[in-house]
């Protein structure tokens, strides 16, 4: 399904924030929702473009999904600014475009997957999934109390955040009964943002089976 990519500014924040919309019906068939968030860098304007344009929609295109992909300028996404940001690009999705109930998903890179384990905690409720790309949890995650199902890509070769912390994450998530998954990217490192857009696609079908 062809998506159009749009430039939006939230309107109680002013924050700007990339939109990709299924053409034709996102107003009146009800879609599931994306959060996408970005990878680290100076937040210019529509920061959040660049993975949803490059990763994000391809990758996912086949759900039809609105991707929210709002500019996050804090140094982390569970900064109170930023996460009042991410709600507010749900709530905008849900007033302007026809949402599918029980079909939302949360995902990032680097910076943006550190968000993804951090607002996958704080805002559990509003998402049924999450996609954690090149990104690690921060060292006050509690295993515990983590309820999503999810899915970690994470690079082979990634210098900036080691793939054998994640390992270790997603084997502690395991013994605690996480429905969890690691896929390792053979030869990609932290800064192969575009090799990812192939491993996020083939995870479509586990999407699908938890929203089923």
């Amino acid at each position: 399904m062809r998506s159009e990519i749009r430039s939006d500014v939230l309107p109680d924040s002013g924050t700007r924030c990339s939109v990709s919309i299924p053409v034709g019906d996102a107003h009146e068939e009800p879609r599931p929702l994306v959060l996408c968030l970005h990878y680290g860098g100076p937040v210019s304007p529509w920061y959040g473009r660049g993975l949803l344009e490059s990763v994000v929609e391809p990758g996912l295109r086949a759900l039809g999904a609105v991707i929210m992909a709002p500019d996050g300028d804090c140094p982390q996404w569970r900064n109170p600014a930023c996460e009042a940001v991410c709600r507010e690009a749900l709530s905008y999705a849900k007033a302007n475009f026809a949402i599918a109930e029980q079909k939302s998903l949360i995902t990032g890179y680097s910076k943006g997957g550190i968000g993804t384990w951090d607002l996958g905690l704080r805002l559990a409720d509003s998402f049924s999934a999450a996609i954690v790309m090149a990104g690690q949890p921060p060292p006050d995650f509690e295993v515990g109390n983590w309820s999503l199902p999810v899915r970690v890509l994470h690079g082979e070769d990634d210098e900036l955040l080691p793939l054998e912390q994640t390992q270790s994450l997603v084997e502690r998530l395991k013994q605690s009964d996480t429905d969890v998954e690691l896929q390792v990217l053979s030869g990609v490192s932290h800064f192969d943002v575009e090799v990812f857009a192939e491993p996020l696609e083939s995870l479509v079908p586990w999407i699908g089976t938890v929203w089923d």
